[in-house]
């Protein structure tokens, strides 16, 4: 019995432990920022897949349950490189965690894509090296920000091995297709003011510094891109750009 209740005491320690962990990773994110808002519902069977968009052997599609935690580690390679154990650790956990609670089951005003390589000799997916979500949702709870601009773009990011090779160009484009379908005509990033390349690559893509009340510290810029205006590879046919993938 007292085994049982030191047992029980430990688990419970633990969990609380895991859930102020996971809240700190969403709070401490380094160099990136986003608005999640959790909730659970019951997954789809599944979901009739469509062609998705190729690209150097690279195509970008919507990730499964299963490959949440793929996903994590892509983040992982890409903003916490430095980071050493146990700290990595608990990101790693923190990220998992965030990936779970806010994965997209109907994809109705939210989705989260994934570009994956493929292997040259079996044509199979081989891993998964980029990752970014698109959040067209209201929010509904207290984020970090006074000013939640929807559609919001954010977690994109690139395995360093296969940057330099257009597939965060093709995640963004798969995001403002999104929001295309969903007949909205502006999308929103924000960006650290010193990351040079991606401000250049996201000027370069049309988005322009949008002002908002959060950028006190003059840190962070937010950008916005209206997508009737630039009329770059505008949707005719909605039909024709959706990326659907089978939910597991």
């Amino acid at each position: 019995m007292r085994l049982s209740k030191i047992l029980l005491s430990l688990a419970i320690t633990w969990s609380w432990g895991l859930g102020k962990v996971c809240s700190w990773v969403q709070v401490n994110r380094l160099g990136r920022n986003r608005h999640t808002r959790i909730g659970f519902q019951e997954p789809l069977s599944e979901i009739e897949p469509e062609e998705p968009l190729y690209s150097n052997n690279v195509r970008v599609r919507d990730p499964t349950y299963r490959e949440v935690t793929l996903v994590a580690d892509t983040i992982m390679r890409c903003f916490y490189a430095e980071s050493q154990a146990p700290a990595k650790q608990l990101h790693r956990l923190g990220e998992i965690n965030r990936m779970q609670q806010n994965f997209p089951y109907d994809r109705e005003k939210h989705r989260m894509f994934v570009a994956a390589a493929k292997n040259d000799s079996t044509g199979r997916d081989e891993k998964i090296v980029a990752f970014c979500d698109i959040d067209a949702r209201k929010p509904n709870q207290n984020t970090m920000y006074r000013y939640n601009p929807r559609p919001y773009l954010s977690d994109l990011c690139v395995d360093p091995d296969f940057q330099r090779r257009g597939i965060a160009q093709m995640l963004v484009k798969a995001c403002e297709d999104f929001c295309r379908e969903l007949d909205l005509d502006e999308v929103f990033i924000r960006v650290e003011r010193t990351n040079k390349a991606a401000l250049a690559m996201y000027t370069k893509l049309g988005y322009k510094e949008h002002s908002h009340p959060d950028d006190d510290s003059e840190k962070v810029m937010l950008l916005r891109k209206d997508l009737l205006e630039s009329g770059e590879n505008a949707v005719d046919n909605k039909e024709a750009t959706k990326i659907n993938a089978t939910v597991i």
